[in-house]
């Protein structure tokens, strides 16, 4: 049970910054997540902003490196060590085509880490019932994984939407046995 309370606590630490760094935003820029092309850089600079928050180096193995993709993983919060060395603790998708959705929580599940967050947006009313379906697009993939060795940590599904100026975050938490343990929506005014 340690892993699952360091996942818990990570994700909690992790729930918190996002939330306090998007209200620090403007209105404009809150509205850069709705938009595809720049969303991915309005991403990385909150991110930027949230490491101090959080702990961790953000987007670097090595403490002196340029940022990069670990592993293809679009964004990673590392726990430096004193050698230099850094392990991952937070690994984020961020995707915005719900047809390749698949591809990215199968990737996000190979990472050992405490948090795996899968970021989506366009939520339609499709995809809503897609989410409320008691089987939806990435469930499949956890189970399996569960079944063969467990997941390592929490897999977040963060699905975003706009409403007037009020950001909304639909979440799906799971655990390691890939039983979702939460649902909820995040608003951000």
């Amino acid at each position: 049970m340690k892993d699952e309370n360091k996942s818990k606590q990570v994700w909690e630490r992790f729930q918190e910054s996002f939330i306090k760094h998007i209200k620090e935003c403007k209105t404009d820029a809150k509205k850069r997540l709705a938009d595809g092309p720049d969303r991915k850089y309005f991403l990385g600079d909150l991110f930027l902003k949230m490491q101090n928050d959080l702990a961790l180096g953000y987007n670097k193995i090595y403490p002196n490196e340029k940022e990069s993709e670990f592993l293809k993983v679009d964004y990673t919060f590392f726990k430096h060590r004193e050698k230099q060395w850094a392990v991952p603790i937070i690994g984020i998708e961020s995707e915005n085509n719900w047809e390749t959705i698949e591809k990215e929580c199968l990737k996000l599940c190979s990472l050992n880490a405490p948090l795996k967050i899968l970021i989506l947006y366009e939520l339609n009313d499709e995809r809503v019932n897609c989410l409320e379906k008691e089987e939806n697009d990435w469930d499949y993939i956890l189970k399996d994984f569960s079944n063969e060795y467990n997941l390592v940590g929490y897999f977040v599904v963060m699905v975003y939407t706009l409403d007037g100026d009020q950001i909304k975050f639909h979440t799906y938490v799971y655990d390691e046995s890939a039983k979702q343990i939460k649902k909820e929506i995040l608003t951000i005014e």
